[in-house]
């Protein structure tokens, strides 16, 4: 974003910086021709800023990305000016609402001449999503929680061609107690014996949203994820292309349509028994030596590089199983399953939207809605 130039700009922002200035009642400005700002490129765009008081953060964006309100601190740039002093001072929105602030720009940020608090620059949201287009298995993304994500190319379907990066692991116990704690949300943790690492289970597919949209609106808070991407669930078709399964012909087809049609394939290959080490299953198959859920990232990782694709825990996805909007659909298989038909690739199970259950967790996905 350029600072805007009132004195080249002025038969068309002159009148909107007036009414701004008027209506926040800034104290000691001159009336008259404001005077010039030199251009400064991209100072303020995408930028996150840290009260020092409380450590919470103001987002400055540019006017061309005000099509959102995430309700917090974020506002529009609407541009500069230079008061007594010669010292510069910021025009801000509040975004979604018709509130106006003001701020010295000084050496290290910001400053609210009214309260004194400070803003210093925290990072900024460009270098983020940097971070997210070049994510790979080589060097994942890594969000504020440690959770890591990468690329998995996605054939047919909606998201076709549009960048989604997986959660390499089930979502952790460590990632969804933080959620619990932050949201004052009860939990019911299983029977057996869990560490920090291992999946989070009892988590309903409303539980799994709900999460996702904090991790969201936290994540955009922190400066860690720019208002072009999202934490969701991923798609049935999405979670058959990061297993491996070619289903880009009947993309259209429901997931109890395509429920066991590819045969003899799973997430460890075409062998059947599995081999030992395939992942976490029923002790009777021999592949583990857990007795309960195992820490993620135990067994080999795929070739998009995501562990437990198969086994450990059930996976939510988004859809519906019918279309019917009752059950969603779950995907992967888990550790108390032995049999030969529930551990395809293409094996679909459902429950209604509130269930929980201990061998039942959820997976992540990273969506940019830029193509």
């Amino acid at each position: 974003m350029t600072a805007l130039n009132f004195n080249d700009m002025r038969n068309t922002a002159a009148s909107l910086f007036a009414f701004c200035l008027i209506w926040c009642g800034f104290a000691g400005c001159k009336r008259g021709p404001l005077p010039q700002v030199p251009e400064r490129k991209n100072q303020f765009e995408k930028q996150v800023f840290m009260n020092t008081a409380d450590e919470t953060s103001l987002t400055l964006i540019s006017p061309a990305q005000c099509e959102f309100d995430m309700g917090r601190q974020i506002g529009i740039v609407l541009g500069e000016y230079a008061r007594e002093g010669n010292r510069l001072r910021v025009v801000v929105q509040a975004l979604g609402t018709a509130s106006v602030r003001y701020f010295d720009i000084v050496d290290d940020g910001l400053m609210d001449p009214k309260t004194g608090d400070r803003f210093i620059l925290q990072e900024s949201i460009l270098d983020e999503e940097a971070k997210l287009r070049s994510a790979s298995r080589e060097h994942p993304y890594v969000n504020s929680l440690g959770m890591k994500f990468v690329a998995v190319p996605i054939t047919g379907g909606p998201t076709a061609g549009q960048q989604v990066l997986f959660g390499i692991w089930d979502t952790r116990v460590q990632d969804y107690e933080a959620f619990v704690k932050a949201t004052n949300r009860t939990w019911l943790k299983p029977k057996f014996t869990q560490g920090p690492t291992h999946p989070a289970v009892n988590v309903s597919w409303d539980d799994a949203q709900e999460f996702c949209k904090w991790l969201s609106t936290r994540e955009q808070a922190r400066g860690k994820l720019s208002v072009n991407y999202r934490y969701r669930l991923p798609s049935d078709h999405e979670w058959s292309c990061a297993v491996g399964l070619d289903e880009s012909k009947n993309v259209s087809a429901s997931p109890k349509d395509k429920n066991l049609k590819i045969p003899d394939v799973f997430p460890w290959g075409v062998e059947w028994p599995p081999p030992h080490g395939a992942g976490n299953y029923r002790p009777s198959l021999e592949t583990d030596n857990f007795d309960g859920t195992s820490p993620v990232g135990s067994f080999a990782a795929n070739r998009f590089g995501l562990y437990d694709m198969g086994g450990n825990v059930w996976q939510w996805c988004e859809d519906s199983y019918d279309g019917a909007q009752i059950s969603r659909v779950m995907r992967g298989g888990s550790w108390l399953f032995d049999d030969r038909d529930t551990l395809l690739s293409s094996t679909r199970f459902n429950l209604s939207t509130a269930d929980r259950n201990f061998n039942l967790g959820f997976r992540c996905v990273v969506e940019s809605s830029a193509r």
